[in-house]
């Protein structure tokens, strides 16, 4: 029988309790997690649940971030907060019990926007992020000529996301999306869907695929791979034959895609491929939706 919101906070504080440092501190923010209007308190609670139940993540590890947190009313926020800071990330991303998933007969592909892509040239080159630049950075790596283009070996910064970890998805699974017979913007925005990036109704993406056999270690993601920016964010349980996390659509008909976490490395290399997929189209998210995938994931 699936458990019930308040069976699941049961568990939350039974499996948490005994690792926290502050008890009083501790059950405010579980009540606040758990307020009727919260929707992502929620969601995060249902992530933890999942992860904590599945062995994917330790108690002591979600408690490690509890006991360094500032909570500050809302208890997301809080709490990812605390994940994204600096002293915390590396023990808390790409942490899954699991361990290094490995990729056969697929290559890893990010999916970013262009203004993201454009910080990271700018980063690389040494360039102020002005809309001057990111129009020359456009010339320089999406010029339709592929022969004009300069070697993405130019680009030596480190490739990490907004914490110490980048999130990928399928190259087959993009791939059959970019060959729908559908327009640009059309194909950006059903990705956006699929991917569900929240917040995202305007500007363009891009797709930086890996080659074939890149070394990275990358992981099944979790509640603590996550960052504030992560709304859409549904933790999987592990399946022996499917070891990739899944996205949670920002509308229902409309399936998830892949994910995985990887470490950061040091600049890409002339065997990585860029292309702009198009601009997106404004949509709005299903909440319902969203905490309908939530449940159905729970174990």
């Amino acid at each position: 029988m699936a458990p019930t919101l308040q069976g699941i906070k049961d568990y939350l504080h039974s499996a948490l309790a005994p690792h926290v440092t502050n008890g009083y501190g501790f059950n405010l923010w579980l009540d606040e997690l758990f307020q009727a209007t919260n929707t992502f308190g929620q969601l995060l609670a249902l992530n933890l649940y999942i992860d904590l139940t599945t062995g994917a993540i330790t108690e002591s590890g979600v408690a490690n971030v509890l006991n360094h947190m500032v909570h500050h009313g809302d208890a997301r926020l809080s709490f990812y907060q605390c994940v994204e800071d600096k002293n915390n990330q590396s023990s808390c991303i790409c942490q899954h019990s699991s361990g290094q998933q490995h990729l056969a007969g697929d290559r890893y592909v990010r999916v970013m926007t262009y203004t993201s892509m454009a910080g990271y040239c700018c980063t690389s080159l040494t360039k102020k992020n002005t809309p001057e630049t990111q129009a020359e950075i456009e010339q320089m790596f999406y010029d339709e000529d592929h022969a004009e283009r300069c070697p993405l070996s130019m680009l030596t910064a480190w490739w990490r996301g907004r914490m110490e970890n980048v999130w990928v998805t399928s190259k087959a699974d993009l791939d059959e999306i970019l060959n729908l017979n559908i327009d640009s913007k059309k194909k950006a925005s059903l990705l956006r869907t699929r991917l569900g990036f929240y917040g995202c109704d305007t500007g363009r993406l891009v797709f930086v695929a890996y080659p074939a056999g890149a070394a990275c270690e990358a992981f099944q993601p979790t509640s603590l791979d996550a960052n504030p920016g992560c709304y859409f964010f549904v933790s999987k349980q592990m399946q022996a034959t499917d070891t990739w996390g899944e996205t949670c659509s920002l509308n229902s008909g409309f399936d998830g895609m892949k994910e995985r976490v990887h470490r950061p490395f040091q600049g890409l290399t002339d065997d990585f491929e860029t292309e702009i997929i198009g601009e997106v189209e404004a949509q709005s998210p299903d909440m319902n939706h969203l905490l309908t995938v939530a449940w159905s994931r729970v174990p």
